[in-house]
């Protein structure tokens, strides 16, 4: 599949353009996945204005159609990392940049302190 502008399509690089750009996170978030779902419900319900437009209107139906193709994920991470936080490779947990651990024999893998702590056990 071709990326488009160095996103996974056109509907992931436009929703996050649409909706999404420059947003700052004020919410704690836990988990990428859940925050994944966070954002993919915020976008449901922009596009029924917020139950102002009826779910079975062929508006609704054409934008669900189209959202169904975005990449929530790749949104997800990308807020993410503009705002100064970190996804771990073990447990899937936000964290603040500045909590960064790297594992010293795969200093590519970025690590809460927990999840390096019980590398470095192993």
């Amino acid at each position: 599949m071709e990326k488009y502008n160095g996103w996974t399509n056109y509907e992931t690089w436009r929703v996050n353009l649409e909706l999404f750009d420059g947003y700052e996170l004020e919410e704690t978030i836990t988990s990428i996945f859940d925050f994944q779902e966070y954002i993919k419900e915020f976008a449901y319900e922009a596009i029924t204005s917020y139950g102002e437009i009826p779910e079975d209107s062929l508006a609704v139906s054409y934008a669900s159609a189209f959202i169904n193709a975005v990449n929530w994920y790749e949104i997800a991470e990308s807020i993410v990392d503009s705002n100064d936080k970190f996804i771990c490779e073990d447990c899937d947990g936000v964290f603040d940049k500045k909590d960064l651990h790297h594992y010293k024999y795969e200093p590519e893998i970025e690590l809460c302190e927990s999840c390096h702590d019980d590398r470095m056990e192993e």
